[in-house]
């Protein structure tokens, strides 16, 4: 049975300076569990006093890195209990920004996590691939991380794959690789190799928007992936164009039951045209507000809004804004709204990513926002 101690305990019980002492490789199996048990048990909670011990002690954790990258069970039948004991410590200690760093840090052992995390036996790579999340939140981290991808020759490509092929790994379900790709897409060449028109990366991803199919953490990383990506104005017509058909899958998720005359269902993309009236809207504020601000990107060319505006995306977010509850939803929407059914820039302005918004538009559009009457 796993046990726990709080701080004082366990610098009375083991002391802090000796408990690298029992993770070193060639300890006995029963005492190494001991204390990463120990270990474990203080990562659930990161008081100032437990960060204290593992700031003072640093071998504690290159210890357990040290324990991974040489176990020689990883990636068998026969990985070791302890070896996903020190995977769940070191998912712990990665939520926090400072022992996020200090874990990045260690090369040999990111080298392991990116190198391993695609491979088809590794039993683990959940673990794995919940700690490269947490670590990769930091965009310093991330481009640690991307340069160790180049290292060791694995390409947003190959998280794709490993991401929506089901069949890949069996013993897994990598449903926080998109969350990863989320926060690697923080970067301007990700987001170009995601947008790479002849890999057909983002239309993999696209379908995992679906609330009705995927888990939260996958529509959440995917959609957070696929708004980031929108930065990239330039590639705003592809997106939109027949190769991709990116709008519809935006706006599904913030589609109700609310039913329309012919007319208007005609304008709209045919996908959203034969939604049964069970139609549910995605559940979770925080994916509504991404994807809110996702098709606000898209809106930031003239061309985007036109095409955007033609398929009568008004008249949906009118109606989410009618059933919508959460502030910071409802604030998004007001001023997609009224970008949706305000009239065009003036000459040269066209380009809302291009232009700097004076605050005090800012401030009207918070405030107001646009009624439908």
């Amino acid at each position: 049975m796993t046990t726990t101690m709080n701080t004082e305990q366990f610098k009375v019980s083991l002391g802090a300076k000796e408990i690298s002492d029992f993770l070193s490789p060639d300890t006995r199996p029963d005492i190494q569990r001991s204390a990463l048990d120990h270990v474990v048990g203080l990562t659930y909670d990161l008081d100032h006093d437990t960060l204290e011990i593992f700031l003072d002690n640093p071998k504690i954790l290159s210890s357990i890195l040290d324990l991974v990258v040489q176990d020689q069970t990883i990636g068998t039948d026969n990985t070791s209990e302890n070896i996903n004991r020190c995977l769940k410590a070191l998912i712990n200690l990665s939520g926090n920004a400072h022992m996020a760093v200090l874990i990045a840090r260690n090369e040999p052992f990111l080298e392991f996590c990116v190198k391993n995390v695609v491979k088809s036996d590794l039993k683990s790579a959940d673990r794995v691939c919940k700690l490269l999340c947490n670590l990769s939140r930091d965009q310093d981290i991330s481009e640690v991380i991307q340069a160790t991808m180049r290292t060791v020759g694995v390409s947003v490509q190959h998280l794709v794959n490993v991401c929506v092929d089901i069949s890949h790994n069996v013993d897994v379900n990598y449903n926080f690789m998109p969350l990863f790709l989320q926060n690697l897409s923080q970067l301007h060449e990700i987001r170009v190799a995601i947008l790479d028109k002849s890999r057909c990366i983002v239309q993999k991803l696209l379908p995992q928007i679906n609330h009705e199919v995927f888990t939260e953490e996958r529509r959440r990383g995917v959609a957070g992936l696929v708004k980031n990506c929108c930065f990239e104005t330039e590639c705003h017509d592809w997106l939109l164009s027949d190769d991709v058909d990116i709008l519809p899958y935006l706006l599904r998720p913030l589609t109700g039951p609310e039913e329309f005359t012919d007319e208007e269902y005609n304008d709209m993309p045919i996908d959203i045209q034969y939604l049964p009236l069970t139609k549910t809207r995605e559940p979770v504020a925080e994916i509504r507000l991404i994807l809110v601000e996702a098709v606000m990107k898209l809106c930031c060319t003239k061309a985007g809004r036109c095409f955007i505006k033609d398929k009568n995306t008004y008249l949906i977010m009118r109606e989410l804004d009618r059933w919508e509850k959460d502030p910071a939803v409802s604030v998004a929407l007001e001023k997609l709204i009224s970008l949706l059914i305000g009239d065009e820039p003036e000459e040269g302005m066209e380009n809302l990513h291009a232009v700097e918004i004076p605050d005090a538009v800012i401030s009207r559009l918070e405030t107001e926002g646009a009624k439908d009457t």
